[in-house]
């Protein structure tokens, strides 16, 4: 398929002032939103101060976790994750006794390999983990942030969609879908949700970056440049109105992408956004 100005997948933590004053301008470079909570904390959110030397200490023996209860395996993994040893809390997962059939583990290794850059396996792990007779919004967004972050954006609008009719208005959510759109040629579905996500209190500055990407893009040089201060010092906001300046106000022609496999170090970072 022909192509735009956009890539083929969405990259994790790049943010609008990259593309804009290196002159890219690439929707390639827009933020994938932090799916779910869940994909990071392996569970509930919890408020325990650990010091960092029991944290350091956590996790010294993955097999030791693995015949232990399954809540044990998890807090394991938690604690692990919490230290900064993820890919040791995955391994400490697939480990695990039952791994394969008990849900909450597929569940939780689906939402790590996502934040590992283990896109395939995510994407096993997470159709799995699918439960039309309990859905959970978690795993619907954490399944279309990795498919989306593969390129089948049909697929990862699917899921989104299922996430955001479950958690309406999540600004996560609405990010993800937002850029799913644009990277499939839809830019006015995309602004549409990304002003519905930078409206909510709780969205981050990765959002109104999007978002004011999204408008310089279109040619609204002017309200780029509203949302882009918002977020931005007034240099990175003067960089970003130059390059969108220079495009002379043409919109963005983005083609459909086309699927492709992404790398690691492409894939979004599964860091989350507090649950509403």
């Amino acid at each position: 398929m022909r192509r735009g100005c956009a890539s083929s997948a969405l990259v994790g933590t790049t943010v609008l002032v990259s593309a804009c004053a290196s002159g890219s301008g690439d929707l390639a470079t827009a933020s994938l939103a932090p799916p779910p909570e869940t994909a990071t904390t392996l569970g509930q959110r919890t408020t325990d101060h650990v010091s960092r030397s029991k944290l350091a200490n956590i996790g010294t023996s993955p097999k030791a976790a693995a015949g232990g209860s399954e809540n044990a395996v998890l807090e394991e993994a938690r604690q692990l994750r919490l230290a900064g040893k993820k890919a040791k809390a995955l391994k400490t997962l697939d480990e695990a006794d039952n791994s394969e059939t008990i849900p909450a583990l597929v569940k939780q290794r689906g939402m790590l390999a996502l934040e590992l850059g283990q896109l395939a396996k995510a994407e096993k792990l997470l159709t799995r983990a699918r439960d039309d007779s309990e859905p959970d919004w978690r795993v619907h967004s954490a399944l279309g942030a990795t498919l989306s972050a593969r390129g089948n954006q049909q697929a990862a609008q699917l899921e989104l969609s299922k996430a955001l009719k479950l958690a309406p208005d999540h600004p996560s959510i609405l990010n993800n879908l937002a850029l799913s759109y644009a990277l499939d040629g839809n830019h006015t579905q995309a602004e549409t949700l990304l002003r519905r996500a930078a409206h909510d209190d709780q969205s981050k500055v990765k959002t109104k970056q999007n978002l004011a990407l999204i408008l310089g893009l279109n040619g609204d040089v002017k309200e780029a440049q509203r949302v882009s201060s918002l977020v931005l010092p007034r240099d990175k906001t003067e960089a970003n109105v130059a390059y969108f300046a220079s495009r002379k106000m043409k919109p963005a022609k983005v083609s459909k992408a086309a699927p492709t496999h992404t790398s690691p170090t492409q894939t979004a970072r599964a860091e989350t956004a507090a649950k509403r």
